[in-house]
């Protein structure tokens, strides 16, 4: 019993342990996020939420903002597409959904799920499409773009 006392006080001395620097982000995950908010937004967009759309594309927009060069091993191209992306593409998205323009964001929804397969073909992964039109499954698996 003393011998168990003695232990605890022991490690209750102890000095913490030093903190562990974070995991960085797997790119695959945040994939994952990208595809349901733009997936999300378009959905939100066809039953005339706005809001909600607005809300997704701008969440969007934060996440391509945190994305590190190193999270696309070093290819150039991708890069370069997402950085493009995030700057270009989701602020016409976003324009769209704060004006409530159905014909715009369709417009918009389409250039930029060419750049997402863009970038995705230029990653080796062009498995991975993105479907243009709102309401439609993201990403596609039941049916193909390119055969």
């Amino acid at each position: 019993m003393k011998l168990a006392v003695l232990l605890v006080a022991i490690a209750a001395c102890a000095p913490p342990p030093p903190p562990q620097p974070p995991k960085p982000h797997r790119l695959g995950d945040q994939m994952i996020e990208v595809g349901m908010r733009f997936a999300r937004a378009a959905n939100a967009v066809v039953a005339g939420r706005w809001e909600l759309a607005d809300y997704d594309v701008d969440e969007l927009r934060e996440l391509f903002e945190a994305f590190e060069p190193a999270q696309w091993k070093g290819n150039a191209e991708e890069t370069r597409i997402a950085r493009e992306f995030g700057r270009d593409n989701l602020a016409a998205l976003l324009a769209a959904t704060k004006a409530h323009d159905r014909a715009a964001f369709d417009r918009e929804l389409a250039r930029a799920a060419d750049v997402c397969n863009a970038c995705h073909k230029a990653g080796g992964k062009d498995y991975i499409e993105v479907a243009g039109v709102a309401g439609a499954e993201m990403p596609l698996v039941s049916t193909r773009i390119r055969k």
